[in-house]
């Protein structure tokens, strides 16, 4: 069975295409992910998340609706396998993974790579959550992730460390973001960093955990 996700009328568009400077630096990616809309237009803090039904690596399907009804869910978009950042946030994730689940939260990971690679990265990292697989970044659009990268986009690439000579130039890349979704499907925490450099601290993330700890975790209706 084909991922698939659920429509959503009022997707958010793709942030608008602009240009890098001569010489660009890290400190102009920076700026230039924090003026482009990418941040304002992702899902927020209070918002609803979209519903959606993906596959995992493994070619399980895994919708978001039965997670909820476990408790909330942690939900962290990548880059993908060529991004040696977003590969140090899986392990550092993993590494917290009991005490994630201690809170009766689930974790997933949504990356743009292909069954193949994201199979042969869950094995190399041994996650021990679902790494759903987001083709063509649809469900980032949903969330407002996505964003037409700037040209030159090799020289994108490079500020953002994907500069592997085996990394295809993508047109479309993700802002790595995560959140917590409460059991109503709202977003409770969101991580929307400008700095390619950063992703989401683990401590941070458990500890906007508790106040979901030990509430009622089957939703109404």
């Amino acid at each position: 069975m084909n991922s698939t996700i659920d429509p959503r009328p009022a997707g958010r568009p793709f942030s608008p295409k602009q240009n890098l400077p001569n010489g660009a630096t890290l400190q102009d990616a920076t700026t230039w992910l924090r003026s482009c809309g990418v941040i304002a237009e992702a899902v927020q803090v209070g918002e609803m998340v979209p519903e959606f039904h993906l596959n995992n690596a493994t070619g399980d399907h895994i919708d978001l609706g039965p997670l909820l009804d476990r408790g909330p869910v942690v939900i962290t978009f990548i880059l993908g396998a060529g991004s040696s950042t977003c590969r140090a946030s899986l392990r550092a994730l993993q590494a917290r993974l009991p005490e994630i689940t201690k809170h009766r939260a689930t974790l997933v990971a949504i990356t743009p790579d292909p069954p193949p690679a994201s199979r042969a990265l869950v094995e190399e990292l041994h996650l021990g959550f679902d790494l759903l697989v987001d083709g063509r970044n649809q469900l980032a659009q949903l969330f407002g992730l996505a964003y037409e990268t700037p040209e030159p986009r090799v020289i994108w690439l490079q500020l953002l460390g994907l500069d592997d000579p085996h990394w295809p130039l993508p047109a479309v890349l993700v802002l790595p973001a995560t959140y917590i979704v409460d059991t109503d499907g709202i977003a409770s925490y969101a991580f929307l960093e400008p700095d390619p450099t950063r992703r989401v601290e683990p401590d941070v993330l458990l500890a906007a955990l508790p106040s979901f700890a030990f509430q009622d975790n089957r939703r109404i209706g």
